[in-house]
């Protein structure tokens, strides 16, 4: 749930070559609200650079870079711009949640 950090990107996907039950399908990412742009960008060439590292160093069925999935409904134009594959705008169908309930 808190995801992993960049370092150690590597290291999961081996893990996760040797779990038959596991499915990684891409990378996924909450931008922070200023700078987005810059965010986007490296996140984009962290996924060019991780699906072209497994296809040169892990062969396993059970990992893929399909779906790079970055931005939300007060980003997404700026994520679609910058090579997302998926959004998540929740909010703009709807609406903004209550947590105080």
């Amino acid at each position: 749930k808190t995801g992993v950090f960049v370092e150690h990107l590597d290291e999961l996907f081996v893990a996760a070559a040797e779990m038959p039950h596991i499915r990684v399908k891409g990378l996924m990412s909450i931008m922070p609200i200023e700078t987005k742009l810059l965010y986007y960008q490296k996140m984009y060439a962290l996924f060019l650079d991780k699906r072209e590292y497994l296809v040169h160093n892990i062969c396993s069925d059970n990992i893929s870079m399909d779906y790079l999935s970055m931005g939300m409904s007060r980003d997404y134009e700026a994520a679609i711009k910058q090579g997302t594959t998926m959004i998540r705008i929740g909010t703009a169908l709807f609406g903004e949640r209550n947590y105080n309930k």
